[in-house]
């Protein structure tokens, strides 16, 4: 009897200590009474309660189900159901916290729960019936409010602040219902470890229309000093400083590190790859398929059965796109005219989108498709099963690893034929995808071997171009008035590693008087000018023929090139839909392709408009052809005048020719996988 009194007494010191913040002490007694009375409740029952305060739900349910199996109560199976539901199991919170409240029907913790179990107010308006000044309930009242887009969403939420004007989570919330930078501001002078309110601090303060992503970075700092290994932390700070490619490369990998499970950190990992010049292909090969390895476990490697229906090739075929970037960005670009010309007696087009803002781009894909599902609030299994129901035959995924993809989808293999296009410079890793469309510039003979999937060349060229109604016309040769060379770039910044802005000062010094255009939204920070600044003096750069600008709504962006005689292509990651939009408002593109996809986009846009010249073998290749087009004004004005027509004619614009082909392909990979449906095609070494 003595024994379990003092096992008694230790567990309610632990109990204490967990009350009073004492985390570390509470822990060693806990641990210190199971390794004495192993299976003991209370003490499983309190170390499931630090694990679930530490955030770590996956820790805290199997304490907690264990404490319940040695000792059933009201409180622990309370618990219970709060962990199960902060770790994503619904079903399993809602039957804890409904076993719970029949022993307890009046206690506001558990009506607060299972309201948020069951995404249903109504148990939260319970909970305050009988606990009128219970925060958590009116906090998470509001949340639902607002997630239903019920009205009285901030009513509630100014009620819960008035409870607790010094709560963190209300002004997080805040920060959520539309106050942004003030909600998380406030959220993180409360509590400086707040991650969610960093980082979606972060992201407010990078995109447009502040775009001032130096502004993030000390909240981020701080939350890292307290917390070093958190990981949506170090994901958020790796976006930030844009000119580091290396430095976001140790970021990105250190966030994956820190939660190697985490799909889409290690996927923003591998996307920061293409970025960095001295990386091989062969250990960026390795890192994709070790992705694969982690999270496309999905069953990609069982080939569906067709059956004879299905296995008909020359019947009418249902195409699927899955991207989240169906909208204005180079994957809608380039999608558009392929949904607008393809044959709809041979093919049906279904997209999947994931995209968080709906423009005008995205309602002019939706319009030109047959069938239009909205991914966000489906996850990877129903999608999956989702898109097995719709009957899609040939699958295309669209994003890589870039933000967004679905890529753990594709592993599960709800279609017969999986395929890669044009959303990412690269293997995915993943061998459920059976065949990546490219072209000879992107992929030359013989690098194959860097592809986990079957490479596919389509000629002349991989992708075709619908350029914007709205593009400024051409504007005149800019040195003819101002009597001097201006070159450019427009390309995003993280493509300026200090090689390419070397490369760059090699150019001017070889044109003198000629100045440079660098523009990017981005340059609105001044933190971020400050640092490019630097970097060009470190390149040998006279900043004093640097001309750094922002753009602005895609017309204005657009204009800019009106300013710019000769655009410079950057490496290892060249520039796609920019090249293309450079030729269109009459710029012509000097590139220096690389051996990697990424690096030779320009070089296969370039190709199809005749442009051969402007592709340059080396770095010296490069000024000399720099320096060349700029010494022969004469014919740089001709060029200019007339390359939006050679453009419009070229095969980068005949969205009819190029789809027919496209379709061709899909045909001809459909007939071949039904030739042998059960045919496991080996890994490329």
């Amino acid at each position: 009897m003595r024994d379990e009194d003092a096992l008694a007494r230790r567990v309610a010191a632990a109990a204490a200590d967990l009350l009073a913040g004492r985390l570390a002490e509470a822990e060693a007694a806990y641990r210190a009474v199971l390794a004495e009375r192993p299976g003991h409740a209370p003490a499983l029952h309190g170390l499931g309660l630090l694990a679930a305060r530490a955030g770590r739900p996956d820790l805290a349910v199997p304490l907690l189900e264990a404490a319940l199996a040695a000792r059933p109560s009201r409180e622990i199976r309370g618990h219970l159901g709060q962990a199960r539901l902060d770790a994503g199991d619904r079903n399993g919170a809602r039957a804890a916290l409904a076993q719970a409240l029949a022993e307890d029907p009046a206690a506001p913790g558990l009506l607060d729960g299972l309201g948020r179990a069951r995404a249903d107010p109504r148990w939260q308006r319970r909970a305050l019936a009988c606990d009128p000044h219970f925060f958590a309930a009116r906090l998470n009242l509001a949340v639902l409010l607002g997630q239903r887009g019920e009205a009285g969403a901030r009513r509630e939420l100014a009620r819960a602040l008035a409870l607790d004007p010094a709560s963190a989570d209300g002004w997080f919330t805040f920060g959520v219902f539309g106050a942004g930078l003030e909600g998380y501001g406030r959220a993180l002078a409360l509590d400086a470890a707040r991650l969610d309110a960093a980082v979606n601090q972060a992201r407010l303060l990078a995109s447009p229309p502040i775009s001032e992503p130096s502004r993030a970075a000390p909240a981020l700092k701080r939350v890292l000093a307290l917390r070093p290994a958190a990981a949506a932390a170090l994901n958020e700070l790796a976006r930030l400083d844009p000119l580091a490619p290396e430095a976001a490369l140790r970021r990105f990998g250190r966030a994956h590190a820190a939660d190697a499970g985490d799909a889409a950190l290690h996927s923003n990992w591998l996307q920061s790859h293409a970025y960095d010049p001295h990386l091989p292909q062969s250990l960026i090969l390795a890192r994709h398929r070790d992705w694969a390895r982690r999270h496309g476990a999905g069953g990609g490697d069982a080939p569906l059965r067709l059956d004879a229906a299905r296995a008909d090739h020359a019947r009418r075929l249902r195409i699927g796109y899955v991207s989240a970037d169906l909208g204005r960005h180079p994957v809608g670009y380039f999608l558009l005219p392929v949904l607008q010309h393809r044959d709809r007696g041979g093919f049906e087009v279904v997209c999947y989108s994931g995209r968080h803002d709906v423009d005008a781009w995205t309602r002019r894909l939706q319009a030109a498709s047959d069938g239009w599902v909205e991914t966000r609030g489906l996850d990877d299994g129903a999608l999956a099963a989702r898109i097995g129901a719709d009957g899609v035959d040939i699958l295309v995924d669209l994003s890589g690893h870039t933000a967004g993809n679905r890529l753990a989808v594709f592993a599960r293999r709800p279609a017969p034929l999986q395929l890669s296009w044009i959303g990412y410079p690269g293997t995915t890793g993943l061998a459920a995808i059976d065949h990546l469309i490219a072209d000879g510039a992107q992929i030359p003979p013989g690098q194959e071997r860097w592809y986990v999937e079957k490479v596919e060349r389509l000629a002349p060229g991989y992708v075709c171009y619908a350029p914007p109604e709205d593009a400024p016309p051409v504007a005149p040769l800019p040195a003819r008035e101002s009597g001097r060379v201006t070159f450019g770039s427009l390309n995003n910044l993280a493509k300026l590693n200090p090689a390419v802005l070397a490369l760059w000062a090699r150019v001017l010094a070889a044109v003198p008087d000629s100045r440079l255009l660098l523009g990017w939204p981005g340059l609105a920070d001044a933190g971020i000018r400050r640092r490019l600044y630097a970097l060009a003096a470190d390149a040998g750069i006279d900043l004093a023929r640097l001309d750094l600008r922002t753009g602005g709504a895609h017309r204005e962006f657009l204009s800019l090139y009106g300013e710019i005689d000769i655009a410079l292509d950057p490496f290892p990651y060249s520039g796609g839909l920019t090249t293309i939009e450079a030729l269109w408002m009459g710029v012509p593109v000097v590139t220096y392709p690389g051996e990697r996809y990424a690096g030779r986009h320009a070089m296969s846009h370039l190709g199809q408009a005749g442009l051969q010249d402007w592709i340059c073998a080396d770095a010296d290749a490069y000024v000399v052809r720099a320096a060349a087009a700029a010494a022969d004004r004469e014919a740089l004005a001709a060029l200019r005048a007339d390359l939006r027509a050679r453009l419009a004619a070229s095969p980068l614009l005949d969205g009819a020719g190029f789809t027919r082909r496209l379709e061709q392909l899909y045909r001809t990979l459909w007939a071949r996988r039904n030739q042998n449906p059960e045919a496991r095609r080996p890994e490329a070494g």
